[in-house]
């Protein structure tokens, strides 16, 4: 993961270190056979998105009535 972001964001890939950080410890790990965080915690990080449902809204614009999606 770090080697990708090492890559990707040649000049400024230390400012990307605790989003690696994060996926790393949420990723499932096979010697814990868990992600750590799970181990650590006892739980799955819950992350805001998975706290409400999201459903798709739609919306009509202008006397055409074009369709777009929220």
């Amino acid at each position: 993961m770090l080697r990708c972001c090492v890559m990707e964001f040649q000049g400024s890939w230390e400012k990307y270190l605790p989003l690696v950080e994060f996926s790393y410890n949420n990723s499932f790990q096979s010697s814990l056979k868990m992600a750590p965080y799970k181990e650590l915690y006892g739980s799955n990080f819950r992350m805001p998105l998975s706290w409400t449902k999201l459903r798709e809204n739609q919306f009509t614009v202008g006397a055409e009535g074009a369709r777009g999606e929220v």
